[in-house]
């Protein structure tokens, strides 16, 4: 089954898709955030996504 040609609704890859990530900062345990630990880079090389099973 081709999933690219499949009728609008019918494709779960074509709706929109949400990520929440964290980036923490600041100290140990969400301590105080310095002036000098900026300017940051927050680069993300890959993310895992896991299927809950019901």
């Amino acid at each position: 089954m081709d999933i690219a040609n499949q009728p609008d609704g019918s494709n779960p890859f074509r709706a929109p898709h949400y990520l929440l990530l964290n980036l923490a900062l600041g100290g140990s345990w969400g301590g105080k955030v310095e002036g000098n630990d900026f300017p940051r880079q927050y680069l993300i090389d890959y993310v895992r996504i896991y299927e809950r099973n019901h």
